[in-house]
């Protein structure tokens, strides 16, 4: 037996218990209880954390106390003596002074660790030599019909290399010139 009344009392006709004949089969359609559905007397309720002793922390970084540590050890003075004189120096400039000594002397490991830091830093490693190429560059160029106006900026993004070699062509230019003059 079906009851087609409603239940919250609008029109004057409650049951009483408040309980219609459709209520019980209505509760169980409206929630299923399976997979990734838990029983509602098991699931949390409002307010109430699924992980009450919540995440455990992470442990502290060694990065910045490291990163201090090395700091201090770069900063520390050093005296060392060349001769006669006495240099105070830290440690940092120590280590660069040394690593520059290698690489004169044809370490190999100290050269690949010099050039890595002279891009890194943007120094120029030949800086006499770059000077030589562009004088040498400017005394050839004078002789010569200009073709090619080389600037300041366009020089210093050439290296000693191709410098060299622009030289030597224009030499050549030059040699033939006077070879066919003569």
């Amino acid at each position: 037996m079906t009851c087609n009344q409603s239940s919250n009392g609008k029109d004057g006709s409650n049951s009483g218990d408040g309980v219609t004949a459709s209520s019980p089969a209505k509760s169980t359609e409206e929630y299923k209880v399976g997979p990734r559905r838990p029983p509602k007397e098991y699931q949390f309720k409002p307010g109430q954390s699924g992980n009450p002793k919540g995440r455990k922390r992470k442990a502290p970084s060694l990065l910045p106390d490291l990163k201090r540590l090395f700091d201090q050890a770069m900063s520390e003075k050093l005296t060392i003596t060349q001769g006669d004189k006495k240099m105070v120096l830290t440690m940092a400039e120590a280590g660069f002074k040394q690593l520059a000594r290698q690489h004169a002397q044809g370490d190999r490991h100290a050269r690949r660790e010099a050039v890595a830091y002279a891009e890194k830093f943007g120094s120029d490693l030949m800086p006499g030599q770059r000077k030589v190429s562009r004088e040498s560059l400017a005394e050839a160029a004078k002789g010569s019909s200009p073709c090619i106006v080389l600037t300041e900026e366009l020089l210093d993004r050439l290296d000693i290399g191709t410098l060299d070699k622009i030289i030597a062509a224009e030499k050549e230019l030059q040699a033939e010139k006077k070879k066919k003059m003569h």
